[in-house]
């Protein structure tokens, strides 16, 4: 009470403490440091400008080239605390003892700079259950580090009890020596990988995907409710009504949606782009649309504009720079005679073939303009069919799935990221009709595919994950010759 009578009783002196002994240990140094730093990513960071110095810290320590940079909002801010401790209070020879998301070990090509560092030695803890909620592992650095072949302690044990103390849970413990290789960072199909490209960002969904309002011939639509399941806070809920005329009506494809050679639904979306000459231009302005004629389309638009600029935090971006980040929209082409597609994410890869031209691109009995790519999936537009088959029937293999393991960071539910990874860690070639095996393929593919257009006959909905088992299982044969093929083909 005396304190808060003379103004005393504030956060201030605890500020400055919590200011001062980070430069006073600074000064200092230590022998050995062991920390358990934040679990979180750099897109997890919620203010701008905290987030403005982050980035400064990343490139200061070259935990991020400069080719690389788009990599930034997947950074672990457990590596920079790791980098940043080292270099400011430990001493020369001392010793560093982290315990880390296992994902900083593993081929995510945002944390190869962090690895180039090395280490010393590895407590692997990822099949140690009960433990955190992601996969785990200890990084020391003393004296001697390695980047190759880092001597490990893999650790398995089924603990009795969560945060048990070490004397009662060494028992358990059951550790095997090892050594740990980093993934190398070499692209393998240098043909392919700059080829495929991820979709556009088409969130916040709610603003863009929409259904007929009434006659399937009325331009009149409405956000379509079914994404408002999955949509979160502050989006959850919000709707857009109005008048979407037929050059801005597209068709694209959920991950969720599609399975090994085949896909379940189709959803439309609203979106300002216009054909022009085979090519997609955004349009930005009012009068773009009254130029055409469209001013209700506009005016549908400017409703999704004034909800995006209400709900979003200040720093982010607009509405249709939002749609079109980094070109992820204007650069498709949506009557592209054939997509190759596959997730972004997800423990396993599944990849289909879409064929615009056979394609009715009716959604809801509505005529689209085209077919554009989401930005949960990775695509590759061809003209030759045999050649979009070929590469679906590689992807689609258990041999390509498990060369890219390696690749993906980890998180509760095992293996997460895919991206670019096939083609990092598989030798694809170019195809050729020449090579008897890569026809072979595309035969497979487009057998699989025809064999899978029943699938979901009878109406039963089916989960993600028992809608792909049971399209692998289907086509199981075709498979396993796929697979044969696969490891001739990429070795």
């Amino acid at each position: 009470t005396k304190l808060k009578q003379e103004d005393r009783n504030g956060i201030w002196a605890y500020v400055l403490k919590n200011q001062a002994r980070p430069l006073v240990l600074a000064r200092r140094k230590f022998d050995v440091v062991v920390g358990n730093p934040p679990w979180l990513t750099y897109r997890d960071v919620q203010s701008p400008q905290f987030q403005k110095e982050v980035r400064k810290l990343y490139q200061h320590y070259e935990l991020l080239p400069k080719k690389s940079q788009h990599l930034i909002t997947q950074m672990e801010m457990s590596s920079l605390f790791y980098t940043l401790v080292h270099d400011r209070y430990l001493k020369e020879g001392g010793t560093l003892a982290f315990v880390m998301p296992r994902s900083v070990i593993t081929g995510a090509k945002q944390h190869r700079p962090f690895q180039s560092r090395g280490f010393t030695r590895i407590l692997d803890l990822e099949r140690v259950s009960p433990l955190f909620n992601i996969p785990s592992c200890v990084l020391i650095q003393q004296h001697e580090r390695h980047t190759e072949s880092i001597p490990t302690l893999a650790y398995v044990a089924s603990l009795p009890a969560h945060e048990m103390k070490l004397t009662h849970a060494r028992a358990h413990l059951h550790p095997t020596p090892t050594r740990t290789h980093f993934v190398d960072s070499d692209i393998r199909s240098p043909h392919y990988h700059g080829q495929f490209f991820q979709g556009a960002t088409l969130v916040p969904r709610n603003l863009c995907f929409v259904k007929p309002e009434g006659y399937a011939s009325s331009p009149a639509v409405m956000s379509d409710p079914e994404l408002d399941k999955d949509a979160k806070v502050p989006y959850k809920g919000v709707s857009v009504r109005g008048i979407v005329h037929d050059p801005y009506v597209y068709s694209t494809l959920l991950s969720k949606h599609f399975f090994p050679f085949g896909v379940e639904k189709f959803h439309m979306v609203a979106l300002p782009v216009v054909v022009e000459g085979g090519a997609l231009r955004l349009l930005t302005e009012e009068e773009d649309f009254l130029a055409r004629g469209h001013q209700d389309t506009w005016g549908f638009f400017k409703k999704a504009i004034e909800q995006r600029d209400r709900l979003k935090k200040q720093s982010d971006m607009g509405l249709f720079e939002r749609f079109n980040y980094q070109n992820t929209l204007t650069r498709q082409n949506p009557l592209a005679p054939y997509k190759v597609i596959y997730n972004a994410g997800g423990t396993n890869i599944a990849a289909c073939v879409l064929e615009t031209e056979r394609l009715a691109l009716q959604v809801h009995q509505r005529k689209t303009q085209g077919f554009i790519v989401d930005y949960k999936t990775y695509y590759y537009e061809t003209t030759s069919a045999q050649e979009a088959h070929y590469l679906c029937a590689l992807l689609n293999t258990p041999h390509v799935n498990d060369t890219i393991k390696p690749f993906q960071s980890a998180g509760t539910f095992g293996e997460r990221d895919i991206s670019r990874t096939p083609f990092e860690a598989c030798a694809i070639p170019p195809f050729t009709g020449t090579d008897a095996r890569h026809v072979e393929l595309a035969r497979l593919s487009q057998e699989a595919h025809s064999d899978l257009q029943n699938i979901l006959a009878g109406g039963k909905k089916l989960s993600l994950t028992k809608l792909r088992s049971n399209a692998r299982n289907t086509v199981k044969e075709k498979l396993t010759r796929m697979d044969q093929l696969a490891r001739e083909v990429v070795g």
